[in-house]
């Protein structure tokens, strides 16, 4: 989806340098063919039939109504696409970083992105980790932009998203699943593909309009959806992070099944888990356990309602030594690792802060 001048360009270059500037990457699990171009374009294909189920997920990032990083306009290459010899989860990583040098236009950020498969499961882990590379940007909008292909045909498609389980549900007679791991949604805006959509203006208004679209239908050509998360701060140097999983499965069961499998995934992946169903009724923060602990514990902690979460360990300084969480969370019973290897014994504190709460409770590191 890149302009074709740009194409021919970058081939005379690289004919002329004999490179590889046009780096790509392919893994093949049981269920699924997961295909990553140069520009970080994530696309999807069902096995062993290899048909279209996803022409593109790539993320959107925004920082104010004329300033959306977004891959048509913007995204360019900083690290090439690759298959990563030694994942650092799963089966297989495909990694690649992308700038917005293709425009040069606000907002400088730099994504590093980082695909996940497993080879027996119908689904992917996308991580995505924004830099700010902009001094005047001081808060940021996250979101995905997700154009599904169901069977490689256009039209008719019936796009579900669920805001109770968070799961954007696209189907034909084949079902394709997205959710954001990281974070609930605070805008779904659904519509069918035009020519020419990818407005900046219209980006962030879709980001940020707090709509939430729970049914739409196509009819000539793909479902387009885009959904964003709360606005973060975003300084100079900061980095923001973004979990989304794509599950595929050949019925509404076997998809949800995948996309479920996904969710444990993630909580193992990051050490995040929702351990109880059953909503609390009041916040709670446990005491790590075990305690004393080397190198690592787990912390607990209950909030009965949505809220921002921050949780933190600080040593007996009072200086932040890890950030364990960092993000809207729904109401539950959570569970986070903490692992203190790179750190030396002694006492150090962990604080919880919500909206609504915040409590600070003691631990001892002892190697």
């Amino acid at each position: 989806m890149k302009k074709w001048l740009q194409q021919l360009i970058l081939l005379v270059i690289l004919v002329l340098s004999n490179q590889s500037m046009f780096a790509q990457a392919e893994f093949f699990t049981d269920k699924m063919d997961v295909y990553v171009n140069a520009y970080g374009r994530i696309r999807i294909y069902s096995l062993p039939d290899t048909i279209k189920q996803l022409e593109r997920a790539s993320l959107l990032v925004a920082t104010a109504p004329d300033a959306v990083f977004d891959y048509y306009n913007d995204q360019d290459v900083e690290d090439s696409t690759t298959l990563v010899s030694n994942p650092t989860w799963g089966d297989y990583e495909i990694y690649g970083a992308y700038n917005n040098n293709y425009s040069a236009l606000p907002p400088d950020i730099l994504l590093k992105q980082y695909v996940f498969g497993w080879q027996t499961e119908s689904f992917i882990i996308v991580k995505y980790v924004v830099e700010n590379r902009d001094p005047s940007a001081n808060t940021a909008v996250l979101g995905l932009e997700l154009i599904p292909e169901i069977e490689n045909l256009l039209g008719m498609d019936t796009v579900i998203y669920n805001p109770i389980d968070g799961i954007i549900n696209v189907y034909k007679s084949n079902h394709l699943g997205f959710k954001i791991l990281s974070d609930n949604p605070t805008s779904v805006n659904i519509f069918e593909y035009y020519e020419d959509y990818y407005v900046d203006t219209s980006y962030y208004n879709w980001l940020t309009n707090g709509v939430i679209d729970t049914l739409f239908t196509t009819e000539l050509d793909d479902p387009v959806i885009i959904a964003g998360i709360p606005q973060q701060a975003f300084n100079m140097g900061d980095s923001l992070i973004l979990y989304e999983a794509i599950a595929f499965g050949e019925t509404n069961s076997d998809m949800l099944a995948s996309m479920n499998a996904a969710i444990t995934k993630y909580g193992e992946i990051t050490g995040i888990r929702n351990n109880n169903p059953v909503t609390p009724l009041n916040f709670s923060l446990t005491q790590n356990f075990p305690n004393p602990f080397n190198p690592s514990t787990r912390i607990s902690f209950s909030i009965p309602s949505t809220q921002y979460v921050v949780l933190k360990v600080f040593n007996s300084l009072g200086q932040e030594v890890s950030e364990l969480v960092n993000r809207e969370m729904s109401a539950g019973h959570y569970t986070v690792d903490f692992n203190a290897s790179s750190l030396s014994s002694g006492v150090y504190f962990y604080k919880i802060s919500t909206e609504d709460f915040s409590l600070t409770k003691k631990m001892l590191l002892l190697k």
